[in-house]
């Protein structure tokens, strides 16, 4: 009976060995993968709706979603939602899921660009099914809906937003946004 690594040919041997970190290597995390992004969300019947979404990504990297299309259903953690001159944020959740499906978020008192990490901690943020209010210049912490990330393991991600601009008007909200790309890395910041 052969072994296990008798079985795996030289050359995969090879590439599985030079995939291996070095004596002199980190076994750490590397350098934070982080993006940053001004994005621009519409209230769904806004004269803007028509052309911008009215929901944002975090799993898909601060994508901008159409939550009422059937390919953008359930694929977004925050919606903008308006009522008269109040603007406020639908967290994503789904209808069966527990807490740890939920997008959460909470407001932070610490300014934007101070903010270096997030809490990996679900009690941290708030994990509703309705919306929070929103006002400019308010900053937050969020993290994204539980979803699938690499070799099917569960991911989420986190972020920061800073809600630079409502226009009641156009029914639109602009939002300064920096998101880490890696899933369940809580670290908010690219190091210099």
């Amino acid at each position: 009976m052969r072994s296990g690594l008798a079985a795996i040919p030289t050359l995969g041997l090879a590439a599985l060995l030079a995939a291996l970190p070095a004596c002199d290597d980190s076994l750490g995390p590397g350098e934070a993968s982080v993006a940053i992004d001004t994005i621009t969300l519409a209230a769904p019947g806004s004269a803007s709706s028509a052309t911008l979404g009215s929901a944002v990504d975090l799993l898909g990297i601060n994508a901008i979603r159409f939550p009422e299309r059937l390919t953008d259903a359930g694929q977004w953690d925050f919606a903008l939602r308006q009522s008269g001159g109040t603007f406020s944020l639908l967290p994503f959740s789904t209808p069966t899921g527990g807490s740890s499906v939920r997008a959460g978020a909470f407001r932070s008192t610490d300014p934007f660009d101070d903010i270096r990490t997030a809490p990996t901690r679900r009690s941290a943020y708030t994990l509703t099914v309705d919306p929070f209010p929103i006002a400019e210049g308010q900053v937050y912490v969020a993290r994204s809906r539980l979803g699938a990330g690499p070799f099917n393991s569960a991911c989420n991600r986190y972020a920061r937003f800073r809600i630079l601009e409502l226009d009641e008007a156009a029914g639109t909200a602009r939002i300064a946004l920096a998101t880490n790309t890696e899933c369940n890395d809580d670290r908010l910041v690219t190091e210099d």
